[in-house]
C-alpha cells in the first residue's frame, strides 16, 4: 500500500509541477494543461504506473493494458529450450505466445523465421511492438529475438533470469544486437 502512495505522488507532483500552465496570449486567461493529465493519471492502473516507472515512459504512453497484464503474468518465468509454457519457456516461444494472445498475431516458432515473418526497419524506427534479433553465440545465425517495449527496454526470455525487462543500452545486448523489424499481420 505504501509503494502505490509513493508511486501515486510521484505521478502527481510531476504532472502538477513539470506542465506548468500557460497563459492564452488571445484572451488572457490561464489554461491548465495539467487537468487533462491528472484526470488520466487518476483513472491510471497500478499495473501501468508500475511499468511507467520501470520502463522510464510517460504513463500515457501505456495504454495497452491487455500487454501489460500478458508481461505482469509471464515475469520471472524460468527459461527453458524448447519450452512453450509458463513451466519454461525459450525466447522464440514467448515473443510466439506475446504476438499470438496480445495482438492475435500468428507467427513461426524459430527465430529466424521469426525474423523472416518482419518488415525490416532501422533501429532508429522502433516502436512498442517490434521485435529485436541477436547473435548471441558463435554461430553465424540469429539465436535470440525480444520484443521491445520503448525507451531502448525489451522483454525476452533470458537464459539467466528467465522473463525479464532489459535494455538495448546494456553493453551485452547492445554489441550481440544486430537486427530489427515489425511483425507482418498476416496469418503464416
Amino acid at each position: 500500500m505504501f509503494n502505490r502512495i509513493i508511486l501515486y505522488s510521484i505521478f502527481f507532483f510531476k504532472c502538477l509541477f513539470c506542465n506548468a500552465s500557460i497563459i492564452d496570449t488571445t484572451s488572457n486567461n490561464i489554461v491548465l494543461e495539467n487537468k487533462i493529465e491528472i484526470v488520466q493519471i487518476e483513472s491510471a492502473k497500478h499495473i501501468q504506473f508500475k511499468y511507467a516507472i520501470l520502463l522510464g515512459v510517460e504513463l500515457e504512453s501505456l495504454s495497452n493494458l491487455k500487454l501489460l497484464d500478458f508481461i505482469e503474468s509471464w515475469m520471472g518465468t524460468r527459461y527453458l529450450y524448447g519450452g512453450v509454457s509458463k513451466k519454461g519457456v525459450d525466447c522464440s516461444a514467448f515473443t510466439q505466445i506475446l504476438l499470438k494472445e496480445v495482438y492475435n498475431i500468428p507467427t513461426h516458432r524459430i527465430v529466424g523465421d521469426q525474423y523472416n515473418n518482419c518488415e525490416p526497419i532501422e533501429r532508429k524506427n522502433l516502436k512498442l511492438g517490434d521485435l529485436l534479433f541477436f547473435k548471441t553465440d558463435n554461430k553465424n545465425r540469429l539465436g535470440h529475438v525480444a520484443f521491445y517495449l520503448g525507451n531502448n527496454s525489451f522483454i525476452h526470455a533470458s537464459v539467466n533470469k528467465g522473463i525479464t525487462i532489459d535494455n538495448l543500452n546494456n553493453r551485452y545486448y547492445a554489441n550481440a544486437f544486430r537486427l530489427c523489424g515489425r511483425p507482418k499481420y498476416k496469418t503464416i
